[in-house]
């Protein structure tokens, strides 16, 4: 419902099936809205030279899962 200073809505999180995806999944629903970062790019590309890499772009990959099925993330996002 949409009134003249705020609005209201019904929303529906389905966490188990947002768990269940792949990482390349996430970063797939994640970059249909941002940019890709180029460890990201890297990533996807199997083009990583190090653990430590694959560790940070998997960190950054594991942020968006959370962020996925955060309300308040979504929100924000909603009003900007």
């Amino acid at each position: 419902a949409i009134m003249s200073n705020h609005y209201h809505l019904v929303l529906h999180v389905d966490e188990q099936l947002n768990y269940q995806l792949t990482n390349e999944e996430v970063c797939e629903r994640w970059c249909q809205l941002y940019s890709k970062p180029v460890l990201i790019e890297r990533w996807l590309s199997e083009e990583i030279s190090s653990v430590a890499e694959t560790n940070a772009a998997l960190a950054v990959i594991g942020g968006w899962r959370e962020r996925l099925v955060d309300i308040s993330w979504f929100m924000r996002c909603l009003n900007e």
